[in-house]
């Protein structure tokens, strides 16, 4: 994580950000391109379809999911023993842990959570625990959460709708005189080939076949 910045908003160690939506393709992989975006198109137009139920039905300020993650942190935090260093520097301890040094002006924790996925860390929401205590007047832990997370946010990126679409044989035909083959097939390198069996191969040997 050390080598890693703040800017995708996600502590995930993937190499592809939309690696959810890869295992939806594994069925329609080896089809034409026409049945794989239609199957793509389908899928899309449920998925907006379901969350936006669940934006309906959901309440407070963060997703379901985040609000999640927030609660779990506000749970361990009750273990943590904040120390005033300077400004807004605080020392967090966790028993049988390293203690983290949070700033809270940056939005930053030693252990960088915070900073990977805009979520405060337990160090952060004991921090804001320990400023509320003191009198510094300061807000929620779901006020410091990054406003990606937000319901609004969420509600606003899945505000539209995917226009639907007849089936094939309603389309409309394009009057073309180009014509597209399929591409030659070219085998592997490397590629072990595959040897059909004779029938006399898959016969199985008699009774009079066999020597003793």
């Amino acid at each position: 994580m050390r080598l890693l910045d703040g800017k995708a908003l996600c502590g995930l160690l993937l190499n592809n950000i939309c690696e959810v939506f890869c295992s939806q393709l594994n069925d329609v992989r080896d089809k034409s391109i026409i049945v794989c975006l239609e199957y793509i198109r389908e899928y899309l137009v449920k998925r907006i379809v379901v969350v936006q139920q669940i934006i309906e039905r959901s309440v407070g300020q963060l997703t379901p999911t985040v609000q999640a993650m927030v609660d779990a942190n506000k749970k361990e935090a009750t273990d943590c023993v904040v120390e005033w260093i300077a400004a807004s520097l605080y020392k967090v301890s966790v028993p049988n842990e390293d203690h983290c040094v949070t700033n809270m002006d940056r939005k930053e924790c030693g252990c960088r959570m915070w900073e990977l996925t805009g979520i405060p860390c337990k160090h952060a929401v004991a921090a804001i625990n320990y400023m509320n205590e003191d009198g510094k007047g300061v807000v929620v832990p779901e006020e410091w959460v990054h406003a990606a997370y937000s319901l609004e946010t969420w509600a606003r990126m899945y505000s539209f709708k995917i226009n639907g679409c007849s089936g094939r044989r309603y389309w409309p035909r394009i009057e073309s005189t180009t014509v597209i083959i399929p591409p030659n097939h070219r085998p592997q390198v490397d590629s072990p080939t595959k040897k059909m069996k004779s029938n006399d191969e898959h016969a199985l040997p008699t009774s009079s076949c066999v020597t003793h």
